[in-house]
């Protein structure tokens, strides 16, 4: 599973899953899914990702991962999981959207 390569992966392997699109298919994941676990592993799996991309910062001025990511629009599809019936999922959403972005809580 693409999530458990992340997980475990060292810098290089993420840097060759991410360009591979997998921050494309786990973004797809974030909608018109209903299974819950589904939606958790892949919004954990897309902050692996943006915490790797921070090496980056340095170098870059900037984290690929993180505008890639904004490039798919994914980062209205976890502001909208803030309202997931998972406790899990919200967790995971607002975790990703409190580290990158500058948004709080709405509730």
């Amino acid at each position: 599973m693409l999530s458990n390569a992340v997980n475990h992966g060292n810098d290089e392997q993420i840097e060759f899953l991410v360009n591979n699109q997998v921050i494309d298919t786990m973004a797809k994941q974030l909608d018109g899914v209903e299974d819950p676990k589904i939606v958790t592993v892949a919004l954990e799996c897309i902050n692996k990702i943006l915490l790797n991309g921070i090496k980056y910062i340095d170098t870059l001025g900037e984290n690929p991962y993180l505008n890639h990511l904004d490039s798919l629009g994914a980062v209205k599809k976890i502001e909208k999981l803030q309202e997931h019936k998972s406790e899990e999922v919200y967790k995971a959403a607002i975790t990703i959207l409190e580290t990158f972005y500058d948004v709080n809580d709405p509730i």
